[in-house]
């Protein structure tokens, strides 16, 4: 065998197990990665965002004296399989509907709304129909502004108020499409919106904070 050739066999033994421990290497870090859902939300919502995905599970948890805060900071992220235009088109309709309700968004705020859209995908039964799962979490500070980073005092654990808490399942039916065509985007979008449309419907029916509160 030519000089040549036995090179090439050894750098083959030594880069064969070289990938095999970065093939490992991102698998372990896949498989142990916290999802958006889950670094976020509580492990009731979790589990429950992850239920059937073939009903309606749109429900929320409002605590008693809940106000909506007149400024808040809104964090918006998705689960893996949610496409790019998907969120995008999320993120429009919620800047656009919060600026509509007047809701200041700040990136310093304490109040945060938090978005997640869980997932985007077709369902069969009972009619063929795009679907969009979002889930929600509204926690708002109760009483005195919190002092920002860099300024005097410190807040206390008093200051965190609850959170509104919710799912809302978006659901676009296109009947008239063949099980052998694809899902158009416009339903996607659609879906998206209804979705979107009963979150605001919620904070519409909550009494909103004066200004002086936050």
């Amino acid at each position: 065998m030519c000089m040549g050739g036995v090179l090439t066999g050894y750098k083959w033994l030594l880069l064969r197990p070289m990938t095999l421990v970065v093939l490992a290497l991102l698998l372990w870090g896949c498989s142990t990665q916290e999802s958006c859902l889950e670094q976020r939300f509580p492990p009731e919502l979790v589990s429950k965002a992850r239920s059937d995905f073939k009903i309606d599970i749109t429900d929320w948890e409002i605590p008693a004296g809940w106000t909506v805060p007149t400024r808040a900071r809104v964090e918006l992220c998705c689960e893996a399989g949610v496409g790019a235009e998907v969120e995008k088109y999320c993120r429009e309709k919620l800047d656009k509907y919060l600026a509509a309700r007047k809701l200041q968004i700040d990136p310093n705020e304490q109040n945060e709304l938090m978005v997640c859209i869980v997932k985007a995908a077709e369902i069969r039964k009972p009619v063929r129909a795009a679907k969009v799962r979002i889930a929600v979490e509204f926690s708002a500070r109760l009483g005195s502004p919190r002092p920002r980073s860099g300024q005097a005092g410190q807040a206390s654990a008093g200051d965190a108020g609850p959170a509104m808490m919710g799912i809302a399942d978006g659901i676009e039916p296109r009947p008239d499409l063949s099980s052998g065509v694809w899902m158009p985007k416009s339903a996607y979008f659609r879906a998206a919106q209804y979705a979107i449309a009963k979150i605001m419907d919620q904070l519409d029916n909550i009494p909103k904070r004066s200004p002086s509160q936050g």
